[in-house]
């Protein structure tokens, strides 16, 4: 089964389902707590994710884990920003949530319509979908596709003169498994994958495809390991 990033969204379609990763919803409390006051984007990330199931007609949304921000404690305001969230993804799809590292505690918080599954991943069609933060359990561990979140790729580009800039891309390594890290929802931070490597314990065949939200293909990139 291919795996459709959705073009111009760290999103992507796997059969009937929406798979998206890394909401991160609080990071901003996180922010105002080191003194970086900014504006809550929990409704800009609502509206975005139901723009996305309106255009692609999903009938049910993954999401592979860090739906929440903040820990070891989750704030009042986080708590009531990712139920809302929730609630309006619930009244329109099926919600499943594959937990990440940030969130723990998020039986919690969840609508009672919301399915959380275990961390180790679980099956859309043939592929196995998971945060990225632990290895592959059940029935995922025998899949021959994976799809993760967890690293927050960018792909970094550098002039001459020292500046940079760098995007959210979509890595594909090729191997006796496939493996398709998928860029964070979450626009903030990220990791330049040439230079940080990738996070958590999966094994990765050789060297990625990579790919910007906007469909630009850049080729091989290679990772630091």
């Amino acid at each position: 089964m291919d795996i459709e990033p959705v073009i111009g969204r760290a999103a992507a379609l796997v059969d009937d389902a929406l798979v998206v990763a890394d909401l991160h919803v609080g990071l901003e409390v996180e922010l105002a707590r080191r003194g970086v006051e900014v504006p809550s984007r929990a409704a800009r990330k609502e509206r975005c994710l139901l723009e996305i199931l309106d255009l692609t007609g999903a009938g049910r949304v993954v999401l592979a884990g860090d739906a929440k921000h903040n820990v070891p404690f989750t704030s009042r305001r986080e708590a009531t920003e990712l139920s809302c969230i929730l609630g309006s993804l619930t009244s329109s799809a099926e919600v499943t949530l594959v937990p990440g590292n940030h969130d723990g505690g998020i039986d919690g918080y969840l609508p009672p319509d919301v399915e959380l599954v275990d961390p180790g991943g679980v099956l859309v069609g043939d592929v196995g979908v998971l945060h990225g933060h632990c290895t592959p359990s059940g029935d995922v561990l025998d899949a021959e596709t994976l799809l993760v979140g967890h690293t927050h790729p960018r792909a970094v580009f550098r002039e001459s003169n020292g500046a940079s800039v760098s995007r959210r891309a979509w890595l594909r390594f090729r191997g006796e498994r496939e493996v398709v890290v998928m860029p964070a929802f979450e626009e903030w931070g990220g990791a330049d994958v040439a230079e940080e490597g990738l996070l958590g314990p999966l094994s990765y065949p050789g060297v990625p495809e990579a790919t910007l939200l906007d469909g630009t293909f850049l080729g091989e990139m290679e990772v630091g390991r």
